[in-house]
């Protein structure tokens, strides 16, 4: 991969507010893996220190948050949703 993708791809990373790795991976073409690895290689390191460390962050904050999203949205999926037990099963309709 050449320095103008390792950047393109870290720019791309911090300049979308809702991005992911899985959206630049759509985005850009390469898989899942290979993004990850760019955003946390030596080499984007190497080519613009600035940018490696916002791209740390963003890995760092999205992570540490993502089990919140995930309740969530399992909150809003089981919110409305109507239970009743039935012979000791919990059953929904």
């Amino acid at each position: 991969m050449t320095d103008k993708n390792i950047i393109f791809l870290a720019e791309q990373y911090i300049g979308m507010p809702d991005s992911t790795v899985r959206k630049i991976a759509d985005i850009s073409g390469w898989s899942k893996s290979t993004v990850h690895n760019v955003l946390t290689s030596d080499r984007l390191k190497e080519l613009d220190r600035s940018l490696f460390y916002g791209c740390q962050k963003l890995l760092h904050d999205r992570f540490a948050t993502k089990h919140i999203k995930g309740g969530e949205v399992t909150k809003r999926k089981y919110k409305g949703v109507k239970r009743k037990w039935v012979k000791n099963l919990l059953m929904f309709y």
